[in-house]
């Protein structure tokens, strides 16, 4: 029963992000670029968050392929939406 509650509670979570993250990309425009602390700002600010949770599922929502980005700068967290 624990265990469904808990499943329950990371799915609305994970459903949030989600969402936040979809806000912030329908945002930009295509060839805007951005850096991984501005994403992370945006979803905090709409969901209370572990802050690498953003970055996590930004990369899931990628290869489910709801978003498109590409990486500019690993180093500096610098992407770009296509």
């Amino acid at each position: 029963m624990q265990l469904e509650l808990n499943s329950d509670h990371i799915e609305r979570v994970k459903g949030r992000i989600q969402s936040a993250i979809a806000e912030f990309f329908d945002g930009l425009e295509s060839g805007q670029t951005f850096h991984a602390q501005d994403l992370r700002d945006y979803v905090a600010k709409n969901a209370q968050v572990a802050p690498s949770s953003p970055d996590r599922i930004m990369r899931a929502m990628r290869r489910e392929g709801t978003i498109g980005y590409e990486v500019v700068n690993r180093r500096d967290s610098l992407y770009r939406k296509v």
